[in-house]
């Protein structure tokens, strides 16, 4: 009796320190992603976004350049709206393309629009509150998934590839229901 709760001791403290060291990993693999978006970051990538109204379904692709709090946005599908521009600054999202609009419609109350939720992500990955992770793989790749509080009923979950130290996938989430993907191609965070 007293071997097996010697035993069974043993294997909790194991468990235990197992756990501190495996969440010491994931912090310094966040610490280590975070510094590479910091305030003088530039960032650039291609980007899949769908957006997902409930009612129906929207795909875009978009090209982005700039930093964590603003840049340009440029789409570069659907076709008929290709080359459209955002120049998004904190706190606004300015359309740029002659007389051509695109309206995108809110995913979350408050007015977010797909546009508005890439600096929203990428100020989310800069700082924001990290509520858990944990470890799986994406497309072939070990990846660290992090869920991060956007506000009090939106999260995002964001995938970090954990060789490259880049953000692969967001997804947002109201109330635990996902309403958007990004999906990140030729991330470049310097």
């Amino acid at each position: 009796m007293r071997l097996s709760r010697s035993v069974c001791a043993f294997c909790l403290v194991a468990a235990l320190l197992s756990s501190c060291a495996s969440g010491e990993k994931e912090e310094k693999t966040l610490e280590n992603v975070r510094s590479r978006f910091g305030p003088d970051s530039h960032i650039a990538f291609e980007a899949g976004i769908e957006a997902d109204y409930g009612d129906r379904v929207c795909s875009y692709a978009v090209s982005y350049d700039g930093g964590v709090s603003g840049g340009t946005m440029t789409v570069t599908e659907p076709e008929i709206i290709s080359g459209t521009t955002f120049l998004i600054a904190e706190g606004s999202v300015t359309l740029r393309y002659g007389e051509r609009e695109i309206y995108t419609g809110e995913i979350l109350p408050g007015g977010l629009s797909p546009v508005d939720a890439v600096p929203v992500v990428l100020e989310a990955i800069a700082s924001g509150l990290v509520t858990g992770t944990v470890r799986e793989r994406f497309e072939g790749r070990a990846c660290l998934a992090a869920v991060i509080r956007v506000e009090d009923r939106v999260d995002a979950r964001v995938l970090f590839d954990e060789e490259a130290l880049l953000p692969v996938r967001a997804e947002m989430y109201l109330d635990g229901t996902r309403v958007l993907t990004i999906d990140f191609y030729d991330l470049k965070a310097e």
